[in-house]
Order: C-alpha cells, then structure tokens, then sequence
C-alpha cells in the first residue's frame, strides 16, 4: 500500500517558505520543520509494507533525493516516489493534487492514503482515500494519529 506523505501540514504546521535551491523554512516560531516525523515512524511501526510516496512541493524545489536525505532514516527508506517532480521538468507550476491523482492512476493501485493538511482540495472521488488533518497540528494531534492508524489497518486487511 502506498501512503501519499504531504510534509506540510502533516509533520510540521503549513506555515513553509518554499525558496529555490533551500530547504524549506517555517514561517512561525515556536516550531521546526518535521517536528512530528517521528510519530509518523511510530504509526508506520508493524506496517512495513506501506511505502511512501512523497506528495509535498519539497521535491518540486529541492528534488526527490535531496529531500529522501533530510528525512529521518526509517521514512527516507520508504520512501519509493514522489508526485511532484523537480521544477526543472515543468514549463509551469502544476497543481500538486491533480498530479497525485495522475499518479495513484499510473500504479493502478486500489489500496492507497492521501496524508495531507484539510486546506488541500482534491477531487470528491478521492474523498475515501484522503486524510486530511488540521494544518496547524498535522500529527502532532494525537486523534490524528489513531485515525492513520485505523485508516491504516483497514486498508491493510481490505
């Protein structure tokens, strides 16, 4: 199953200056950028065959490789693509969930989750795919990660 990781708004608040050729930088205090990866870890613990498959504008500035390398070694080998690619291969800027979708239809898989913050809007078919978190708290809420861990289990035995 694949797990389709926004990091904005998911394992840090959606408040991100994106900056070509930077990492990306927090635009408020008091936080810092994938604060909340290791509770993703902890969620994906027992689950191993679930891969990542990184749906953030990070690879779109900084590319796939560079952004498999800032994050903590268990989710960077999960890691297995990306929807967006580097902002060199595109003559615009795309529509981050129209490439998701276009994605999820070329792996022609039925079992996935979209982990994104609920500012994100996608199309009504992915409604059942979709878990969308408050984009302040991602997964640092704690009923956030009980419901990706339910979706999760489900998914799994479906």
């Amino acid at each position: 199953m694949n797990l389709y990781l926004n990091l904005d708004g998911v394992l840090h608040p959606n408040q991100v200056a994106h900056l070509p050729g930077r990492a990306p930088e927090l635009k408020i205090e008091g936080h810092r950028v994938l604060e909340h990866a290791h509770l993703l870890t902890e969620v994906l613990a027992g689950h191993e065959g679930v891969g990542i498959v990184l749906n953030t504008w990070w690879t779109f500035y900084l590319g796939l490789d560079a952004c498999v390398e800032m994050l903590p070694v268990p989710l960077g080998r999960r890691v297995i693509d990306a929807t967006l690619e580097h902002a060199s291969r595109y003559d615009g800027v795309p529509s981050r969930p129209i490439e998701t979708e276009r994605h999820i239809a070329r792996q022609g898989k039925c079992c996935f989750i979209v982990l994104d913050h609920n500012d994100a809007r996608y199309h009504v078919k992915m409604l059942p795919h979709l878990l969308l978190l408050d984009p302040d708290e991602g997964l640092g809420a704690l009923a956030a990660r009980r419901r990706l861990a339910t979706r999760l289990t489900r998914n799994v035995l479906d």
